[in-house]
């Protein structure tokens, strides 16, 4: 569901100010990017059950014999993207491979691994918005004018010099 349309199924207004997360939490739902790692680690236990001689666990394996590496940065494989996926749901790099060939373990493996991604994902949103609410304008090395409103009865207004060590 894309962000237009659970906004208009929960009806909620752009000027209501609320987070994509919340947003979730009401409707229900995770984030694509938590169902698309689900979903890629689910294939990737499929993959481990298969034959070897299948050719999707030969591609999930195989290596070139001959060729060169482009100038620059390389283009991620699946193997890469999905090294990325197990640590981000705490999933142990070393024997991943011998956890997936048990389905029911696997799967309950992917959910508390989901379940670890998608918190660790709102603390780091959380701590994102709460660091940039709290930003603290910087001043320049020139001095700037401030404009202070006198408590007197004259309605003047006082100039301050301010310096570039505040």
């Amino acid at each position: 569901m894309g962000q237009f349309g659970g906004s208009v199924l929960l009806r909620i207004r752009w000027q209501d100010r609320i987070t994509n997360e919340e947003v979730l939490q009401w409707a229900q739902m995770t984030s694509i990017e938590a169902m698309l790692i689900k979903s890629q680690l689910r294939w990737s236990g499929n993959v481990m059950c298969m034959d070897d001689s299948w050719l999707p666990k030969c591609a999930l394996y195989g290596e070139l014999s001959a060729g060169k590496h482009s100038a620059g940065g390389q283009y991620l494989r699946y193997k890469d993207s999905l090294k990325h996926c197990l640590k981000k749901c705490n999933v142990s790099l070393a024997d991943w491979e011998q956890q997936a060939t048990h389905r029911s373990a696997w799967r309950g493996i992917i959910h508390d691994g989901i379940n670890h991604f998608v918190a660790n994902q709102a603390v780091q949103a959380q701590v994102k918005r709460s660091t940039r609410k709290l930003k603290i304008p910087s001043y320049s090395s020139r001095s700037s004018v401030l404009t202070l409103p006198v408590q007197s009865a004259a309605t003047s207004v006082l100039h301050a010099s301010v310096c570039s060590a505040v």
